[in-house]
């Protein structure tokens, strides 16, 4: 499926949904493809949609520790 045709069948599906919704569907369909390429000192990793969500809930639970809620500035 191409990038245009997974666009199209999400707005479709959800032509309102927000940023997370519309990733976790991302997370779901392409867990374990690549999302992007990081560059490092050596070169470049891989990173997939399933490490994103991992380390994206990561940093909310770091910040939701710290007692910082939905509306605070960060």
């Amino acid at each position: 499926m191409t990038a245009a045709v997974f666009e199209r069948k999400l707005v479709a599906e959800a032509p309102h949904a927000t940023f997370n919704e519309r990733f976790g569907q991302a997370v779901e369909r392409f867990a374990g493809r690549v999302a992007f390429r990081l560059k490092t000192p050596t070169g470049y990793r891989e990173v997939t949609y399933r490490e994103v969500d991992r380390q994206g809930s990561a940093v909310a639970a770091g910040l939701i520790e710290l007692g910082i809620r939905r509306g605070d500035r960060v």
